[in-house]
């Protein structure tokens, strides 16, 4: 039946998210620890982001199985302008992918979703400052005669 398949598919796609999301972790921590004793050099630093591209590789191969088409377009679009929202929603993405919750592909409006929410919750994060009033409120004159 069409449940039974999704199902399955979303077994499947979760034990790749594991296994691939292992590797990536497993290849990090190699780099962290080939280059503890080294220094920094140009080689090294190229070596660094052929792992990165490599690493965003698998990323983006891991969000093409669980993402329709159109819900991968819409996030390489608000990348442009919003890396970091994206890269939350992403992130979130392959966790769910990981631990079976997701039971079919992601489309568009989830991701739309996903999106608001995330910025949604960046914009409730944002800083007001209030001024202390160090003089009485009713003194709002700006005369300073008075103080002399």
């Amino acid at each position: 039946s069409a449940h039974e398949r999704s199902t399955a598919s979303s077994a499947t796609v979760g034990r790749d998210a594991m296994s691939m999301q292992d590797e990536a972790g497993r290849r990090l921590a190699e780099i962290q620890q080939e280059l503890g004793g080294k220094e920094l050099t140009q080689e090294n630093m190229q070596e660094l982001e052929m792992r990165k591209q490599q690493q965003r590789e698998m990323v983006e191969d891991l969000l093409a199985r669980i993402c329709t088409p159109e819900a991968l377009d819409r996030l390489k679009r608000v990348a442009i302008v919003k890396p970091e929202i994206t890269a939350k929603v992403e992130q979130s993405l392959i966790n769910a992918a990981q631990s079976g919750q997701l039971q079919s592909r992601v489309d568009e409006n989830q991701v739309k979703e996903m999106l608001e929410k995330m910025s949604a919750a960046k914009a409730e994060r944002k800083v007001t400052i209030q001024r202390k009033s160090y003089f009485s409120d009713d003194d709002d004159d700006d005369n300073d005669d008075d103080l002399l």
